[in-house]
């Protein structure tokens, strides 16, 4: 409920820091809730009688490891997407669990949010095209991001980076710069 209420009123992509706002706005809103009905059911000399900032802080944290285990394992509050062929390819995955491919050599590595990374053989041209349903731009040569992977941007000596959720930064060349800047993602 936090999670769309959210997203509805900012328009804002899920990105770690969107969950960390839900997590403190969840936290906020039942904290006190779930504390008071702990006081009302627990007797007093019980020792899981713990403050009011404390009972809201566990919350707010138990809360983004829910949001954060969801990343992980590509559930979220989105709306679901089809699966590309390149994740079927690979195992299966959703869309939602790709971050970015990168070509290197005659191999495709299909990096995923969760950092883990997947190698296939393949020219990087047909992996793109296998893409359908997952709204992404290649910003380099042999790179693409996925646009819902996309957490920042790094700048460094006049090269501009996209950053990645799986904490990658992944070069924009001047040539596809235009097309970053038009998919809004610097």
């Amino acid at each position: 409920m936090v999670c769309e209420a959210l997203r509805q009123i900012t328009a804002e992509r899920r990105t770690y820091s969107r969950d960390i706002k839900v997590s403190v706005i969840f936290a906020l809103i039942y904290g006190p809730a779930f504390w008071a009905f702990v006081h009302a059911m627990v007797p007093e000399d019980d020792p899981i009688h713990f403050p009011l900032w404390l009972t809201t802080l566990y919350l707010g944290m138990a809360c983004y490891a829910v949001l954060y285990i969801r990343r992980i394992f590509g559930v979220g509050d989105e709306t679901p997407q089809e699966v590309s062929r390149l994740a079927l390819r690979i195992g299966g995955l959703k869309n939602a669990q790709i971050a970015r491919i990168s070509g290197r050599d005659h191999y495709v590595d299909v990096h995923l949010i969760s950092g883990e990374k997947k190698s296939i053989l393949m020219r990087f041209s047909d992996a793109m095209a296998e893409l359908q349903g997952l709204e992404g731009v290649r910003v380099h040569r042999s790179h693409w991001v996925a646009k819902q992977a996309v957490v920042g941007v790094a700048r460094e000596k006049g090269r501009v980076y996209v950053v990645t959720s799986d904490r990658a930064q992944v070069p924009v060349s001047r040539g596809f710069r235009n097309k970053a800047q038009q998919a809004g993602l610097i």
